[in-house]
């Protein structure tokens, strides 16, 4: 067992011709750090082999993995991550299992009652609520209690609510940047400059996750996130992964005069309708 590390946080996703590092296990690392709490990282993205092969999937998380397991996964691997549970579940009852994103957060009851196969799923945002889970579970204590979280429990699914969104995101801790190795990722460095979305498209769970209002980062933090990385890794693309880039208009044109000649290359994703011709270059 890794007993450097409190928890093994594990980006559940599967190789691919061009990868980014992990923006929300990132976040989460800053957070879990600012807790005193030692994160192990495992990103399944930088993978050679088959994608979700059986075997390589469940040594990959628990082969030498803390006590705690914490995964970040999206709904098209659930298949495969509850396959894989099933066996460590099996093989190793003593692992506490946490599973997060929007793929377990999204059937998180659920999944509890048909597939026993984690301790805990935290809904949402996990900044504030993935650390005070690994305390609880670190201490013996009962995780069903905190707010944001479902588990089972002698009563049955326990769901609760909370602890609401987090509105002041300049508060938050810069994303734990120097926890990857960049040489490793092909693709942009991600960034957000909003969490949130006021549309409900069909297609997409992004307000569900996230909540429809629109919460911001400042361009300043922004700004100052690229630019750090920029300076210790010395890459200048980077990618944001809003799906509404341009909601608040007045804060992207900020954030463009601030990469003004910096060297600094950004892409984006919105709505037709939100696109500036002055952006497009």
């Amino acid at each position: 067992m890794n007993k450097q590390a409190d928890i093994t946080l594990v980006h559940l996703q599967g190789p691919a011709p061009v990868v980014s590092a992990p923006l929300g296990c990132l976040c989460l690392l800053s957070a879990l750090e600012a807790a005193g709490i030692r994160a192990e990282f495992r990103d399944y993205q930088l993978g050679d082999g088959p994608s979700f092969e059986h075997g390589d999937l469940v040594r990959f998380i628990s082969d030498d993995s803390a006590g705690i397991i914490g995964i970040s996964a999206m709904v098209n691997v659930l298949p495969h991550l509850v396959s894989a549970l099933r066996e460590i579940r099996m093989a190793r009852p003593d692992k506490k299992i946490i599973l997060g994103g929007p793929g377990p957060a999204s059937v998180a009851a659920s999944l509890l009652a048909e597939y026993p196969v984690a301790d805990v799923i935290v809904r949402g945002e996990g900044e504030v609520t993935l650390p005070a889970v690994v305390h609880a579970l670190a201490g013996g204590r009962d995780p069903a209690v905190i707010p944001g979280v479902v588990c089972r429990s002698t009563a049955g699914i326990v769901q609760r609510t909370g602890p609401g969104r987090i509105t002041e995101l300049d508060h938050l801790p810069l994303p734990a940047f120097h926890r990857v190795d960049f040489t490793r990722y092909n693709g942009a460095v991600p960034l957000e400059l909003t969490r949130g979305c006021p549309f409900t498209c069909a297609f997409c769970e992004t307000s569900a996750f996230w909540g429809r209002e629109v919460r911001h980062y400042s361009p300043e933090r922004v700004a100052r996130s690229a630019f750090a990385v920029a300076e210790r890794t010395g890459r200048t693309q980077f990618g944001f992964v809003d799906d509404t880039f341009g909601l608040d208009r007045d804060r992207a044109e900020r954030l463009i005069d601030l990469f003004a000649g910096t060297g600094i290359t950004w892409t984006c994703s919105t709505r037709v309708e939100r696109l500036n011709e002055s952006w497009v270059g």
